[in-house]
């Protein structure tokens, strides 16, 4: 439950408009079955993680009552291959799927600080997300000598997108159906080496990143 109350200059209080006041009702069950399978030969070593989760939720709010039911299949997955004594190269694969929680759900407003005011709408994020990444992993321990790059990509959906109205005296924001893609992507390289006769470590690194992301203000992609 929220509710906010306007202050005159006289010091009396009043209650605002129906539309800044939440009243909702939110139930989540959850259940999981998780198997894991682990494959090794030689220098090759898999391993997969499968969760199945299955999802009942429920919300009532001032305007929206809803009731959803989501099977979850969210499967990880881990190759390993050795490529030398201290040397290997790994691959992780991930996807999730994620739903939002009651703060998302708030039909009416909710004031978060001064001159902001948050209406989430009625509808649920969902987030549907792959991501991969590699590395190469070389270690030489007697010489003291690391070295190691990799990369990584993710890509999220969503069904909303957060739409912000700024103005010079208030700023709001809502919750609306857009399909809703992020991309990221990024890249690195670090080597390091101690120098016996200086007693020093001598280190570097070098790493780039991109992402793209959607923002809607004003009515404005």
């Amino acid at each position: 439950n929220t509710l906010l109350e306007s202050q005159q200059l006289s010091g009396s209080k009043t209650t605002v408009a129906d539309s800044f006041i939440n009243r909702l009702n939110w139930t989540r069950m959850q259940a999981y079955v998780e198997a894991q399978f682990s494959y090794a030969n030689g220098p090759i070593t898999i391993s997969e993680t499968v969760p199945f989760t299955y999802q009942d939720t429920k919300y009532t709010g001032r305007l929206v009552t809803n009731h959803l039911t989501n099977p979850l299949l969210t499967p990880r997955i881990y190759l390993k291959y050795v490529t030398g004594k201290e040397a290997f190269i790994s691959l992780n694969y991930n996807y999730g799927d994620t739903y939002g929680g009651v703060s998302q759900v708030y039909d009416s407003y909710v004031m978060k600080g001064y001159r902001s005011f948050f209406s989430n709408g009625t509808l649920l994020n969902e987030s549907k997300t792959h991501s991969l990444s590699g590395s190469y992993i070389f270690k030489n321990t007697l010489k003291i000598f690391f070295f190691s790059l990799g990369a990584s990509y993710m890509k999220s959906e969503s069904n909303t997108i957060n739409d912000t109205r700024l103005s010079s005296v208030l700023q709001q924001s809502r919750l609306i159906p857009v399909v809703n893609i992020f991309e990221s992507s990024g890249a690195y390289a670090n080597i390091s080496k101690y120098i016996f006769p200086l007693m020093t470590t001598l280190s570097a690194k070098v790493s780039w990143q991109r992402a793209l992301s959607n923002q809607l203000q004003n009515g404005d992609l």
